[in-house]
C-alpha cells in the first residue's frame, strides 16, 4: 500500500489545523504506517471523506491499535469517523482481540470527546497524551 495523495492531503490539512501536532513531524511515521498498518477508507462519489490506519496483527497482545484516524472537514458531524471506528472494532473482534487502544492528546478536546462517546476509557496518562482502551468482547 502507498498512502494515496487524497489521504495524504487530508492528513496534511489536519496537521495544519492542529498546528503541527496531529502526526509526528518525521516521514518515518507515515512510512511505518504505510508498511505495517491496515487501512479503511470512506468514499462518497469517488472522493475520500475519511480514513483509519490501525494495527490488528499481534494476537499475543490481545488488543488492536488505532494509530491514525481522520475525516475531511466536509465529513465532520456526519458519523463517518464513528463508522470507521466501528469497522476497526468489528475486524478486531472477528480476529479474536479483546480490546482496542489508541492515544489522544489531552488538549484535543474534540477527539477526546469523540472517543469517550464511542466508549473508550482512559487507562494511562502519558504526559500530554492519554492511552485509551475499549473492551470489544
Amino acid at each position: 500500500m502507498t498512502i494515496s495523495e487524497a489521504i495524504f492531503a487530508l492528513i496534511q490539512d489536519e496537521q495544519i489545523r492542529q498546528e503541527g501536532r496531529f502526526t509526528p513531524q518525521d516521514q518515518e511515521y507515515l512510512e511505518k504506517i504505510d508498511r505495517h498498518a491496515e487501512l479503511i477508507t470512506h468514499h462518497e462519489q469517488g472522493e475520500i471523506f475519511g480514513y483509519v490506519f490501525f494495527y490488528c496483527n499481534a494476537p499475543a497482545k490481545q488488543f488492536s491499535y488505532i494509530t491514525l484516524i481522520g475525516t475531511s472537514q466536509a465529513a465532520r458531524g456526519k458519523g463517518i469517523g464513528f463508522g470507521l471506528l466501528q469497522a476497526v472494532l468489528a475486524i478486531s473482534r472477528a480476529r479474536g482481540f479483546r480490546s482496542c487502544r489508541l492515544e489522544v492528546r489531552k488538549e484535543n478536546n474534540a477527539a477526546l470527546n469523540f472517543y469517550q462517546r464511542a466508549g473508550f476509557q482512559s487507562i494511562e496518562d502519558r504526559g500530554d497524551k492519554l492511552l485509551m482502551d475499549i473492551d470489544i468482547q
